[in-house]
């Protein structure tokens, strides 16, 4: 978490920020730990209110990267490899969608 560099006049609200990198190290397999730090330490460290942190971990909760269990902490829920093949099924989908709404804008049929 030390690594982390906050651009606090970007215009990106903080907790995104602190979302999105955490995103980056646990897509690219950075996080080692399959437990997110504590959401006071991580505050700490950063220099931001505890409830910032608190913001970007249910974000990420809610996109299904990590898993909170009150008294327990925070952990990875998925590994860099099922993120990635994912993230490829995502992609794939809104090309599927985009390409049928353009070929319906043409006055094809779904036939």
């Amino acid at each position: 978490m030390q690594t982390i560099q906050l651009k606090r006049r970007a215009g990106i609200p903080l907790y995104q920020q602190i979302k999105d990198l955490l995103i980056e190290k646990i897509q690219s397999g950075k996080m080692r730990e399959k437990k997110l730090p504590p959401v006071r330490s991580v505050a700490e460290i950063l220099g931001v209110n505890p409830n910032t942190v608190l913001r970007a971990y249910n974000e990420l909760s809610k996109d299904g990267y990590v898993n909170g269990a009150v008294g327990k902490g925070t952990f990875i829920t998925t590994s860099p490899y099922d993120l990635r093949k994912q993230n490829r099924r995502d992609l794939l989908l809104k090309s599927i969608e985009h390409s049928l709404e353009e070929a319906l804008s043409l006055e094809f049929t779904f036939e």
